[in-house]
């Protein structure tokens, strides 16, 4: 992604709301987002619409949960920026 396209992406995602659930998911799984830091650490967000789940953490190199960030507060949101930076207009 060239660096116009990605400063664009990172500041639409700066605008997604999180939130701490009483009811999230333990784990990544539907639509995702990994965003990977230059010492191999990385944040994924997810939403799995079907199910409701919703998942933001932050995971060491290896994998290992650092921190449980929330889920997202609006399900769309991520997937509505998924789609303008990611997916192609047929």
């Amino acid at each position: 992604m060239e660096a116009e396209k990605r400063d664009a992406f990172l500041r639409d995602l700066s605008k997604i709301e999180f939130m701490m659930f009483w009811y999230h998911s333990n784990s990544p799984s539907g639509t995702c987002v990994r965003i990977i830091y230059e010492n191999g650490d990385f944040v994924v967000i997810s939403s799995y619409w079907t199910r409701g789940e919703r998942y933001a953490g932050k995971f060491d190199s290896q994998g290992n949960v650092i921190e449980f960030i929330g889920g997202l507060m609006n399900r769309d949101s991520l997937v509505n920026l998924i789609n303008k930076y990611f997916r192609s207009a047929d």
